[in-house]
């Protein structure tokens, strides 16, 4: 399996701390490229790692401004570098079919749309970018929050039979099935962790704490654990300190401007009831 590149563009919501950008994650293979949801700061971020009319593919986990509103100024982007004639095809746009008409009048719109192919996002969706054997694969799962929100396995290269994935993204979401199922299918967990234990926001559903993500990757073997989604009002010391000791091991902050290379060992093996 090739090696998976994930550069983090932003990683805390629901708003920007100062200095800071919301989620943003620029995923590539050898002749790939896809961003992974774009909210306020990521546009700038990313043009830093790449040229727009490069990018295969943007995805939309779902319709919080957090993930998508830097989308609103990307698409004026794109607009300018069509006129100038830098866009030799439209770009991918993955998006949640749940409320996928009103994404497309409202943020889109009518003037930009010709730029975007569209592709509608549901549970068990494959999205493909770039070929075959060099390429990527995201293979996206439901997840549970307050509207449809999509997390995803990310395969580099053809998937090998049995073997794990280099990348899950949790998108947001609170505990259930995909999460378990996207953990026992990765090397790496790419997962939001809102949240401490303890904090009276933990009343509200849809989003994990550090501790909870922790325990997630402990009890699915996940290999590798990245932070994200990390409210700015939390010490980043708390998050990585509670998912550590549920984890057992060490964890990481999805650091912005970071690039991992991201590729699971030829042993590491997906035990049958982690399979999805």
């Amino acid at each position: 399996m090739a090696v998976l590149r994930l550069t983090i563009l932003g990683n805390q919501g629901p708003y920007p701390g100062p200095g800071g950008a919301c989620s943003g994650y620029l995923v590539r293979s050898q002749d790939a490229s896809v961003l992974v949801d774009c909210g306020p700061g990521v546009m700038s971020k990313l043009e830093e790692q790449i040229d727009l009319p490069s990018l295969d593919a943007i995805v939309i986990s779902h319709y919080h401004p957090d993930h998508y509103s830097d989308f609103l100024t990307m698409r004026y982007a794109f607009h300018y570098i069509d006129s100038s004639g830098g866009m030799n095809r439209p770009v991918t746009l993955a998006l949640p079919l749940v409320g996928m008409e009103w994404f497309l009048q409202e943020i889109v719109a009518t003037g930009y749309r010709h730029l975007f192919e569209i592709v509608p996002i549901e549970h068990g969706t494959r999205l493909r970018a770039g070929g075959r054997d060099s390429g990527l694969i995201m293979d996206f799962r439901q997840m549970s929050h307050a509207i449809p929100s999509f997390g995803g396995i990310v395969y580099a290269g053809k998937p090998v039979d049995g073997a794990r994935a280099p990348l899950a993204y949790t998108s947001d979401t609170g505990p259930c099935e995909s999460l378990d199922g996207m953990a026992g299918s990765a090397y790496a967990l790419l997962a939001e962790a809102s949240l401490l234990d303890g904090d009276l926001r933990n009343k509200v559903p849809g989003h994990l704490s550090a501790a909870e993500v922790g325990r997630v990757a402990a009890e699915h073997g996940v290999g590798r654990l990245l932070l994200t989604h990390l409210h700015p009002a939390n010490l980043l010391e708390e998050s990585v300190r509670e998912a550590s000791e549920a984890y057992g091991g060490e964890v990481e902050v999805a650091a912005m401007g970071k690039t991992y290379a991201l590729n699971a060992p030829p042993s590491e093996e997906m035990e049958d009831e982690h399979e999805i």
